[in-house]
């Protein structure tokens, strides 16, 4: 039969292995994880510096496109508020005053 002295060394051994290989997996995974992403960043395909001035210049002008739209729908907003303000213009499609109907 085994005796506590003995009970404590195999207990030792044991847990000694255990966080042994606990170790040796969290060091050989955090060493795969950089040779994957090394891997990846060697086999991105290099932009071209002019490509990417282009496509920034285009981005640049559609927005600038996009923002004009805008100003010009504030404008016309602004100026239709105007109008209604001063009473020069009013609305066309308004609804009819409140008719009463017979029911």
């Amino acid at each position: 039969m085994l005796n506590d002295a003995d009970l404590a060394k195999i207990f030792m051994v044991v847990s000694s292995a255990l966080l042994g290989s606990t170790a040796l997996f969290a060091w050989l995974w955090t060493r795969a994880r950089e040779r994957a992403l090394r891997a990846e960043l060697e086999r991105r395909p290099q932009l071209d510096p002019m490509v990417d001035l282009q496509t920034l210049a285009h981005t640049v002008d559609a927005m600038a496109i996009e923002v004009e739209r805008i100003a010009e729908g504030q404008r016309f907003t602004t100026r239709l508020l105007t109008e209604r303000k001063d009473g020069v213009a009013a609305p066309a499609n308004r609804p009819p005053e409140r008719v009463i109907t017979p029911h």
